[in-house]
């Protein structure tokens, strides 16, 4: 994997091991920011701060996802405002994310899952969901991927991933992992699914 380490002074580029792991030395009281990329898996990044840190090791766990067919992976940080489907720029910085994959590997070819929590009516949602993944579709075309390569749908609130369903206290957090947006990789020119690796520093 390829690692670009940003802490707003200087920026470096340094390549784990064959098993994925890697040191770096960082700095007390700074910003980081960390890309990290491996042919034929989705690129994710982290944000971290070392204010105050008691000098010793760090050890963060990182893990990317496949792009293999059958692998699916969920977008961080697809945001909608409340009862909306407009993309908002937080949104766009994920969705860019996705639109360089696909240019990258242009065998790839997409569905675009949206999903709600189970607050409202399930007819509601599952309108709203689809005008989710609309959006999302849209965005993607607007940067140039052929919309051949993309289906999308509105999966409303019919697959929670945890017990807040329709009567059920939950905590906004626990709503919040119901609301988002999952890529299934349907087609790709390595056509067996791979397990995500686990990256250590």
């Amino acid at each position: 994997a390829l690692l670009t380490i940003n802490n707003g002074t200087k920026i470096d580029s340094i390549y784990s091991d064959y098993q994925g792991t890697f040191k770096y030395y960082i700095d007390p009281n700074k910003d980081y920011k960390v890309d990290i990329n491996a042919y034929n898996f989705f690129g994710t990044d982290l944000e971290f701060n070392t204010d105050n840190m008691v000098p010793g090791v760090v050890d963060y766990l990182v893990q990317l996802y496949s792009l293999d067919a059958g692998s699916r992976i969920e977008l961080k940080n697809i945001y909608y405002d409340l009862a909306r489907w407009e993309i908002r720029p937080d949104a766009a910085k994920e969705l860019d994310k996705l639109v360089s994959v696909l240019k990258e590997y242009p065998d790839l070819q997409i569905r675009l899952e949206s999903h709600t929590d189970s607050r409202g009516a399930d007819d509601f949602n599952m309108e709203l969901s689809q005008k989710r993944s609309n959006s999302a579709f849209n965005y993607l075309v607007s940067k140039g991927i052929n919309p051949d390569r993309v289906e999308h749908v509105g999966l409303g609130e019919s697959q929670l991933v945890n017990k807040c369903d329709d009567g059920i206290n939950c905590t906004e957090e626990e709503h919040a992992q119901n609301r988002r947006t999952v890529v299934e990789i349907l087609k790709a020119k390595v056509t067996r699914r791979s397990k995500g690796n686990i990256f250590y520093f």
